[in-house]
């Protein structure tokens, strides 16, 4: 942004004193029991219920996942386990559906088919897959993607998804 003029360099240098370097939660998946714990707390504490808790078998689901989405992918899955375990504890089918959170495979290079007709749908089943996988919920479809919530549903539009 310094660069491009787009932010004030003196400020950069000012707020710029210690860089961290966080790598992604699939680098330190030693992590993941742990933040699940607190995650869970605090998603129960929000909705006045008891936390839910993870035996082994969901512990090891939970490791074993890739976390495309990072932290708040994890944050997402945590937060749907405790919506339908209500308040008791996980076991690993209650987290084993995680592949359906990915997005499915693109498919590829097709003869005849535009770029752009290929981006569109790719797009289309990225999109799709997230509000199936977050049981129709678009705006917790558009989070668990980082995408704004008003271009999310813009993107719905333009691709002609679900109704809204």
């Amino acid at each position: 942004m310094v660069s491009r003029g787009t932010f004030r360099e003196d400020l950069y240098y000012r707020l710029k004193v210690v860089t961290l370097r966080v790598p992604p939660l699939r680098e330190r998946l030693e992590d993941v029991p742990l933040l699940a714990r607190s995650f869970a707390r605090q998603i129960a504490e929000r909705m006045g219920r008891r936390p839910v808790e993870f035996d082994d078998e969901a512990v090891r689901a939970l490791q074993r996942h890739s976390y495309p989405g990072n932290v708040r992918e994890l944050m997402n899955i945590v937060e749907r386990v405790a919506i339908l375990a209500d308040g008791q504890q996980a076991s690993g089918p209650d987290v084993l559906g995680l592949e359906s959170v990915r997005p499915p495979p693109m498919g590829g290079f097709r003869p005849g088919s535009s770029y752009r007709d290929l981006m569109r749908e790719a797009e289309r089943r990225i999109l799709s897959s997230a509000i199936e996988a977050h049981g129709g919920n678009k705006s917790a479809a558009a989070r668990s993607l980082e995408i704004d919530r008003s271009h999310f549903f813009k993107k719905l539009r333009d691709l002609d998804i679900g109704g809204d």
